[in-house]
């Protein structure tokens, strides 16, 4: 039992009839958002066993002044917005954690995990998202040059917030877009949507996308972000993030190719299943990782120093094999098996993303820059 103080907020909802599956895609769309705010702790949305339509969120804060500030910004609001469309009737409580008993779980053998929305002990802010769109077929190849030119950011953003790094993917026709901020993630995109060259560049990919924006309606662009995010399920590292430290370090991306229907069965799979061996060894190590899944679209993220073909070929077995391996190869579409050293070999060799451009934020303190390895 600790005397940790903490505050806590309680919304009692009741849903319009029907709108479960919109409430819960609205949820699922920011929820991460809000779990880089400031002072987020961590929240639950839960179902009445009585009276299905009656909903109740709990929402974590370490103080009321970390709530109240967030709870006053336009973020929030817009934010809030599409899942109280869905809402017929609601309420809040709110309380001051008095007492808290806790139970402490032990640290996994290699490298901390993270479950999604956690702050880590050490202070650390950093929150990785990631963003997933489909662009017409046949226009990847023009898409990978928009991309890959996408001009410098300013990384300072003012107000507590920051950004950290970015990558961009490709899978087939689906842009997969990871970022690292510090502080909320819509405050970062706004910052980026209003630079005039960021802003030039997305309307070159604009006519690209399968589903364009109207850069006249925030409305449509809010859509699109909600749309586009995708689930964090789990994320281990071997040490906190330091701006700066990533000199010689780069990303992969590996798409499991699930059944149509089994993506959440393997999210639950990655979030409870073993961590993996972080560290350096020889001329590679990798040093983190991250799981999104988006729809059955699961992609696994990894942060590798070294060359990024070697550090594949020698951390294919601790990545894909394992005790999960052939329960997750029953997930997968058939013809695929992580159980045998050939079945992953064929993995490593066919779902790998192409990489369209890694960059990190430097030390601002040395002046450093934001460089591009594409």
């Amino acid at each position: 039992m600790t005397d940790r103080a903490g505050y806590r907020v309680l919304f009692l909802l009741t849903l319009k009839p029907g709108a479960e599956k919109e409430f819960l895609e609205a949820y699922e769309a920011v929820r991460w958002a809000v779990a880089s705010v400031p002072g987020h702790l961590g929240d639950q949305v839960c179902q009445s066993t009585e009276t299905p339509d009656d909903w109740l969120i709990t929402s974590q804060w370490r103080s009321a002044e970390d709530f109240l500030a967030w709870e006053s910004t336009p973020e929030h609001r817009e934010l809030a917005a599409p899942m109280m469309a869905a809402v017929a009737q609601r309420r809040s409580l709110r309380y001051v954690v008095r007492r808290e008993t806790v139970r402490e779980a032990p640290e996994p053998a290699f490298g901390k995990v993270t479950q999604p929305g956690r702050a880590d002990t050490e202070g650390r802010s950093m929150e990785r998202h990631a963003l997933t769109f489909p662009v017409l077929p046949g226009s990847e190849d023009q898409v990978r040059r928009v991309l890959a030119g996408y001009p410098r950011p300013e990384t300072e953003i003012g107000g507590g917030c920051r950004l950290l790094a970015t990558s961009v993917f490709l899978w087939e026709n689906h842009v997969v877009r990871v970022i690292d901020v510090e502080g909320p993630l819509p405050v970062v995109m706004r910052h980026l949507a209003s630079d005039p060259a960021i802003r030039k560049t997305e309307e070159q990919l604009n006519p690209l996308l399968v589903r364009p924006r109207d850069f006249s309606d925030p409305e449509s662009v809010s859509w699109f972000f909600r749309r586009a995010m995708m689930t964090r399920v789990v994320h281990q590292e071997a040490r906190p993030y330091r701006p700066g430290s990533g000199a010689g370090r780069t990303r992969v991306a590996l798409r499991y190719p699930v059944r149509p229907g089994r993506g959440d069965a393997a999210a639950q799979m990655f979030e409870w299943g073993q961590s993996l061996p972080l560290g350096t060894a020889l001329r590679t190590g990798l040093v983190g990782t991250t799981v999104f899944r988006h729809g059955d679209l699961v992609i696994r993220v990894l942060d590798v120093e070294g060359d990024p073909d070697e550090a594949i070929d020698r951390l294919g077995p601790a990545v894909l094999g394992g005790p999960t391996a052939k329960a997750l190869t029953e997930l997968l579409e058939p013809g695929w098996n992580l159980s045998t050293a050939t079945g992953r070999a064929r993995f490593l060799a066919e779902q790998r993303l192409t990489l369209v451009t890694h960059r990190e934020a430097g030390d601002a303190a040395e002046g450093a820059e934001f460089p591009s390895s594409s």
